[in-house]
């Protein structure tokens, strides 16, 4: 009997042994309580801290827990994945509290309707803006929490890496972000707000990022001989020579020569902006300019019926004109058409007043007028026709 109760107890044994090693079921869930899979970069190394990798919302997050202990490193792993999980699920939270972020074209379509400031100003902000946000790969589509700092340098970056070197090509950027910052400002988002809901946080790193840091460029002015010289060269082309008169002596801007007709002029005053189903000024408001009967006779001498400068006057005054200009005469001057427009406002700041140079320019303000010519308010000659 005792062998009998040995083989039982033996049995017994052997029957319960099987059940003690862990099925399949309880490996994974010990898996799942665990999820982190720590690692070394050098194994070989008995002083390589562990790592972690892991994903959150498709995004892989690498970590060096910076010891080699491995309790540690599980525990430090924990608490980063933690905090990463939290951070984005609680900005999904808050953006879903807001009711998401609109899109950049819904708040410039809102901005187009807003009574200030003028159409020109505007399209020109929305271009900048457009520009900016090239740099990063995004368009007006990209809704407004992709902003932030990184968008403006990426946008320097790339203008430095285009014009190395370039103190203008610093200016110029700096004038695109002021400019696409425009569309965000302070008075645009309240007239947002009554239709849709901003988030903060984009906007503010939108303007965090600083300007570059860059001289402004002095604008120099013609000498007397270099318009002299350059005059005797126009007259042998009279397109060109009548471009250059429109803004020598009555201070157009390049579009307003594109755009100038025969119907401006009455009598010897022309009529900038008279008519705004043809052309409005940058101020949108007309300004008139007094001209010398001289300078009238050569602009109608043209064969163009309704253009003074005539047929070809965008080739000549977007392209040709500046390059004829360098070459006899303005060498060493960036925009030769702009500068005769800067020589006639300093001529009358300097010789009548800065409140008539400010009418005959059409700048909003004497204080923008200054600020433009406030390097090249010497007293020169009074104001004659060119040459």
């Amino acid at each position: 009997s005792s062998l009998c109760y040995f083989r039982y107890t033996l049995t017994v044994v052997t029957l319960c042994q099987p059940t003690a090693k862990p099925t399949a079921k309880n490996t994974w869930s010990s898996r799942a309580t665990n999820p982190m899979k720590l690692f070394r970069r050098n194994p070989e190394n008995p002083n390589c801290a562990w790592s972690v990798r892991f994903s959150v919302r498709n995004k892989i997050y690498p970590f060096s827990t910076q010891t080699t202990d491995k309790a540690l490193a599980l525990i430090r792993a924990k608490d980063y994945r933690n905090k990463i999980v939290g951070k984005q699920f609680g900005l999904a939270d808050q953006m879903k509290v807001r009711g998401g972020a609109p899109t950049l074209a819904s708040l410039v379509a809102i901005y187009d309707t807003l009574p200030a400031p003028v159409e020109h100003t505007k399209k020109r902000n929305v271009s900048a803006l457009k520009a900016v946000l090239a740099a990063s790969g995004l368009d007006l589509t990209a809704r407004v929490d992709r902003l932030g700092a990184h968008i403006i340098t990426a946008y320097q970056s790339a203008m430095l890496k285009a014009h190395p070197g370039s103190n203008s090509a610093m200016v110029s950027a700096n004038s695109n972000v002021r400019m696409a910052r425009s569309v965000l400002s302070k008075a645009a988002l309240l007239s947002y707000r009554a239709t849709l809901t901003i988030p903060k946080e984009p906007i503010e790193g939108f303007f965090a990022a600083r300007f570059l840091k860059c001289s402004r460029p002095t604008k120099q002015l013609p000498s007397e001989e270099a318009v002299k010289t350059a005059v005797e060269k126009l007259k042998e082309k009279p397109d060109f020579y009548r471009a250059f008169l429109l803004a020598a002596v009555a201070g157009c801007r390049a579009g307003e020569i594109r755009h100038a007709r025969r119907s401006w002029l009455t009598g010897t005053t022309l009529r900038i902006g008279a008519f705004p189903d043809e052309f409005r000024t940058k101020s949108g408001q007309e300004r008139s300019v007094n001209l010398p009967q001289e300078a009238v006779d050569i602009l109608l001498a043209g064969d163009d019926p309704v253009y003074l400068v005539g047929s070809r006057r965008h080739q000549i005054v977007s392209v040709e004109l500046n390059a004829f200009l360098k070459a006899n005469g303005f060498a060493g001057i960036d925009k030769p058409i702009q500068s005769m427009r800067r020589r006639l406002g300093s001529l009358i700041y300097s010789n009548q007043s800065a409140a008539i140079a400010k009418e005959t320019l059409g700048h909003g303000s004497i204080a923008v007028l200054e600020q433009f010519y406030a390097s090249s308010m010497n007293k020169q000659a009074p104001v004659a026709m060119p040459g």
